[in-house]
């Protein structure tokens, strides 16, 4: 932990890595051109442990245990509630006539 990242700039790499913050993000760099980023942070000590905390700390704000753990719960709860409605619904409506609302109002 507390170590520079440096990322392909895909997917949902943006959530995590912050551009220049606490890592780098790459996209078609050539080696060569990795490597001088690689060197750069070997050369700037004091940017390596900025970016190395800055992202320590993202980590413990939003990936704590406590956190991801009412996020969880959050989601568990609502998929409960959803999976109530849609057992619900399939006893009050047949088929069609869901299909058909669906298709009406989205």
């Amino acid at each position: 932990l507390k170590k520079p990242v440096i990322a392909n700039d895909i997917g949902g790499t943006k959530e995590i890595v912050e551009n220049g913050v606490n890592g780098i993000l790459i996209t078609n760099e050539t080696p060569e051109e990795v490597a001088d980023i690689i060197i750069g942070l070997i050369k700037n000590p004091n940017m390596r442990k900025a970016m190395g905390m800055a992202g320590f700390q993202l980590i413990v704000k939003k990936f704590a245990i406590e956190i991801m753990g009412m996020e969880f719960l959050r989601l568990y709860k609502y998929l409960l509630v959803a999976k109530t409605k849609i057992k619900l619904i399939r006893l009050l409506f047949t088929p069609l006539e869901v299909y058909c609302y669906t298709v009406k109002y989205g």
